[in-house]
């Protein structure tokens, strides 16, 4: 159970203070930069404007999207009328994690555990993570549903990054502004990876393992990876490629005629 693993031990506290850390802090909003030159109707970029909507910035260095950096996956359960951290979409949220987990990549066989981001003592996750795995998932739970930061002993986990669209109760807030969660829209659950030469197909895995999985109609999947927004991007390019000699044609043409028109130069 959950209660005995928040006695920590100095290599889980090293664990969560990496979660904690703004370079694994990962991605929610966009830069001005790729508003401006990335097609509105991209899935990447429509998705990830309605989870912004979920998960608004608390901080603009720990909230920035970027497709370099740490290599990731993670998915994000919506409620769509409902409440993402009640007893259904708790157990609906710890089946995913578990199929994930057990996930192994069709070459080499390698599961999570053998990319994922390690530490002395295992994998690097959030503690919501850990309490999906044992038995009693709800139950477990229920000792991290507070928001926006989780305090356990000296340390303190942001849950802003984990529960999205969330009421929590005033009357109980501690001396730091932190309250139990009444109800979450979202809960989104990360996967940091390390880079490795394994890890690519593992997030492969990954993304067809989620494109097939399927829930209930009154919840909504989200995923993406640390590479999904990039190879989209060289889909799309892809995609272009059977057009460029009639952009190539028109712009010439257009030159044609621009050079050709009267006082050009003058103007």
């Amino acid at each position: 159970m959950l209660c005995a693993r928040l006695k920590l031990t100095d290599s889980e506290v090293a664990d969560f203070e990496t979660l904690a850390k703004p370079d694994h802090a990962i991605d929610l909003t966009f830069s001005i930069m790729m508003f401006v030159f990335l097609p509105d109707n991209m899935q990447s970029i429509s998705d990830l404007k309605e989870l912004m909507t979920l998960f608004p910035p608390r901080d603009a260095q720990r909230d920035s999207y970027s497709i370099f950096g740490s290599k990731f996956a993670s998915f994000v359960l919506e409620a769509v009328e409902g409440n993402a951290v009640n007893s259904e979409s708790l157990e609906t949220v710890a089946t995913l994690h578990r199929t994930i987990m057990s996930l192994k990549t069709k070459n080499e066989g390698k599961s999570f555990s053998d990319v994922c981001l390690r530490s002395s003592d295992g994998c690097t996750l959030h503690p919501l993570a850990y309490a999906l795995e044992d038995e009693e998932p709800v139950l477990s739970a229920q000792f991290l549903l507070r928001y926006p930061m989780l305090i356990i002993g000296d340390l303190l986990v942001d849950n802003a990054l984990v529960f999205g669209g969330v009421v929590v109760d005033e009357s109980k807030k501690d001396s730091h502004g932190n309250g139990p969660i009444e109800t979450a829209k979202a809960l989104r659950i990360f996967y940091l990876l390390e880079p490795s030469v394994d890890v690519e197909s593992w997030i492969d895995t990954f993304l067809e393992h989620m494109a097939n999985y399927h829930v209930n109609s009154s919840s909504r999947l989200f995923w993406t990876s640390s590479k999904s927004l990039a190879s989209e991007m060289e889909r799309n390019s892809t995609l272009l490629i059977p057009f460029m000699p009639w952009a190539a044609t028109f712009l010439l043409v257009f030159c044609m005629l621009a050079c050709s028109s009267r006082d050009v130069v003058r103007y």
